[in-house]
């Protein structure tokens, strides 16, 4: 009995062990990123806005490619038309080949509209969800005469959850593609929930703003935008909006054009036609 209560013991004492350390480790690798940072423009096409045509711009959460009719994330909750509650099951992506799949699925749909902006969110470059496929590396390949900024919206070292399938490493962001010269991109930092265990699973929300200069002496303000998710009673998401709600104010103040491409839910490939009239804009401009 001795015996038992001995290896009880070591056991219980290995997994407190793991968990302190766990937590150090969360805590020795946190940051967050400064607000007001400029981000650098890759490929910056020199062709010009006018204030007298019209564009397009369509805004994708690709949601880290995972997002194939049969997948269902860990997160997500909800109930059947029986009543019966229902739960995601997975931390990330079937597989390396369906991130890929479904990557470029999304691809060839955009493609179709060519549209002359393209806000992508939930793009990653390095991570163990979407089994370390570069998607900004294949946008900005298939799109390559646009140019693109890129924005680091989620990082984490590594999360254990759900256990059986753990969410891993994290490195995702915004992607602003624009066939149009861009002047400035400035990446701003939103309020997150910064309570011990929230602050791991919830990193460096932010939005992302390209000023495009007109002819007309007015600037197309783009915003680029993914709120945080999974927040209980939306409290934290009020407070992103405020803020995002007061820079629209002050940019129409100013007598800019001015976008905020916010999109919160992430669609099939397959089933994106369905949702494209309303995920598409036309823009045109009032002198």
């Amino acid at each position: 009995m001795k015996k038992i209560l001995k290896g009880v013991g070591v056991v219980i004492a290995g997994l407190i062990a793991l968990i302190v350390g766990y937590g150090i480790f969360m805590q020795v690798n946190y940051y967050r990123i400064a607000d007001y940072q400029s981000v650098e423009m890759v490929n910056n096409p020199p062709a010009r806005l006018d204030a007298d045509q019209e564009y397009t711009l369509m805004t994708y959460n690709l949601g880290f490619g995972a997002y194939s009719d049969d997948y269902s994330f860990f997160m997500d909750t909800g109930k059947m038309k029986d009543g019966k509650s229902t739960r995601g099951k997975h931390g990330r992506a079937l597989s390396k080949e369906a991130v890929i799949a479904n990557t470029q699925g999304s691809l060839a749909l955009i493609q179709q509209s060519s549209p002359d902006f393209i806000f992508l969110q939930e793009v990653d470059v390095k991570s163990s969800r979407s089994y370390g496929v570069d998607q900004a590396a294949i946008l900005r390949s298939a799109f390559s005469g646009y140019g693109s900024v890129f924005a680091l919206n989620f990082h984490s070292p590594y999360l254990i959850v759900p256990p059986q399938e753990p969410h891993g490493s994290v490195q995702s962001g915004l992607l602003t593609l624009s066939n149009w010269h861009v002047d400035e991109n400035v990446r701003r930092q939103f309020p997150v929930d910064g309570s011990f265990i929230t602050k791991f699973t919830d990193l460096d929300r932010c939005f992302l703003i390209s000023r495009l200069g007109l002819d007309n002496g007015k600037e197309l303000v783009l915003i680029n935008v993914h709120l945080s998710a999974y927040d209980q009673g939306g409290t934290i998401r009020a407070q992103q909006l405020a803020l995002l709600n007061q820079v629209l104010i002050q940019e129409r103040e100013q007598g800019n054009y001015v976008i905020g491409g916010v999109i919160s839910i992430t669609i099939s490939p397959v089933r994106w036609n369905s949702f494209l009239p309303s995920s598409r804009f036309q823009i045109g401009f009032l002198r």
